[in-house]
């Protein structure tokens, strides 16, 4: 894992994206899913873990 890459994974309801850091020593993933936030000007929210695991467990 010491080439510099990123990976996508686009699926209809949710993507993934990871990259190595450090010299590849470690992997970064980060799964994405459409979100609910209010549009009131809020920025971030809480997520909900079982949200993520029923939408990426297949």
């Amino acid at each position: 894992m010491t080439d510099p890459q990123v990976n996508y994974w686009m699926g209809s309801d949710a993507n993934v994206v990871n990259y190595v850091l450090k010299g590849g020593e470690q992997l970064n993933i980060a799964l994405l899913v459409p979100d609910d936030i209010p549009k009131c000007g809020a920025t971030t929210m809480e997520g909900d873990v079982g949200q993520m695991r029923e939408i990426y467990k297949d």
